[in-house]
């Protein structure tokens, strides 16, 4: 697998400028604290993630489309347009894909991906997804994480991977 994270968006200033002109406020709020909140601001921070990964990969990132900020292009299998061997087409097959996404969208997506209920290529990419996102944004990388562990350790899965407190038994 490999990805390539760029920013869109260069985070510190517009968020500063947005603050400021919409309410008013000189935040001094820091990146690492704002990445923590789930507020709609995280829509603002932008980037782009150049992947090549599995098909059944670059297929469960694009469910998340349009959801928070996130889209997914899909390179083509088709032979006459790619280097895609005429009569392969399998979940395992490398694809490219193209992911424009916000802070809150990856925040979203990691909670789901990062489960341990998730298909493990999946989250393999996920992992791999972090770590790059940590030499662009180690604020934002912090907060990608299981739901469990963002809902301080109750689960909502129907059939729990068992590393967390299940819903109600978790009062």
């Amino acid at each position: 697998m490999k990805i390539e994270i760029y920013k869109i968006t260069e985070t510190d200033e517009m968020l500063k400028k947005l603050l400021k002109h919409c309410w008013n406020v000189d935040s001094k709020m820091s990146k690492a604290k704002l990445f923590a909140s789930n507020d709609s601001i995280l829509e603002v921070p932008e980037y782009w993630a150049f992947c090549h990964a599995p098909r059944s990969v670059a297929l469960q990132m694009e469910t998340h489309k349009k959801k928070h900020g996130v889209y997914v292009w899909l390179g083509t299998a088709r032979p006459d347009r790619s280097d895609a061997i005429p009569g392969e087409y399998s979940r395992e097959q490398m694809v490219p894909f193209v992911m424009k996404f916000t802070a809150r969208a990856i925040k979203e997506i990691s909670h789901y991906r990062m489960c341990k209920k998730a298909e493990a290529p999946t989250r393999d990419f996920i992992v791999q997804f972090k770590r790059t996102l940590n030499s662009v944004e180690p604020e934002l990388a912090k907060q990608m994480m299981p739901l469990c562990k963002y809902r301080g350790g109750v689960c909502t899965e129907f059939n729990s991977c068992g590393m967390n407190k299940k819903g109600k038994d978790a009062e």
